[in-house]
């Protein structure tokens, strides 16, 4: 029993000494991702890299040419990237377990004006811990990997799996804040070592 009150008594005072964590309240950037540099084909036959898209917010939605439910969330997710691609924000398909004709095919038969990158290495599927398709992060202007909120539920996540409507109004409003200088302010005051580096 002593050592029961010892316990408790241990953990309340680093609770009140360092701070008790909250999911909801923490730092919206992720522990550093390594290889987001990963150089990868794309569509219109150029080599290109998340990299090349530091500067703005990026949904980054992991696809293949085969995937019923993909077929589907194409339109929705190009109605978004055509409403704010205009605000430093982009959607890059990254086609994985797919061929570069295969991912052209698709791209041009959903008329998908948002680059469109080939993982014929699985990099980028290893890096994100790709399980299934579609599958859809964000990463903020400066590359973290940020939670939003996931337009079906409103819970707070950092990745989501299965189709979602991407030109709702709850995903243009996530999108929205995390395009804010505010929003954008707030997290530089969690510091940069957290931060996903190109």
């Amino acid at each position: 029993m002593r050592s029961l009150k010892f316990f408790v008594s241990a953990l309340l005072i680093g609770l009140l000494t360092y701070g008790i964590p909250s999911l909801a309240s923490a730092s919206p950037r992720l522990a550093p991702i390594s290889d987001l540099d990963s150089k990868l084909p794309s569509t219109d036959g150029s080599i290109q890299s998340l990299a090349d898209y530091r500067g703005s917010v990026v949904l980054v939605h992991f696809f293949a040419s085969w995937c019923g439910q993909c077929l589907l969330e194409a339109p929705s997710l190009e109605r978004l990237y055509r409403s704010l691609k205009d605000d430093d924000f982009v959607v890059v398909g990254i086609a994985i377990d797919d061929t570069i004709p295969a991912a052209r095919s698709l791209k041009e038969r959903l008329n998908l004006s948002f680059p469109v990158l080939v993982d014929t290495e699985r990099a980028l599927k290893r890096t994100f811990s790709v399980r299934g398709v579609p599958m859809s992060i964000i990463l903020d202007s400066s590359g973290s990997i940020v939670s939003f909120d996931d337009p079906a539920t409103g819970t707070r996540t950092t990745r989501i799996v299965g189709t979602r409507a991407w030109d709702s109004a709850a995903a243009r409003k996530s999108i929205r804040e995390l395009l804010s200088p505010s929003v954008n302010a707030d997290i530089a005051l969690f510091g940069d070592s957290k931060a996903v580096a190109f």
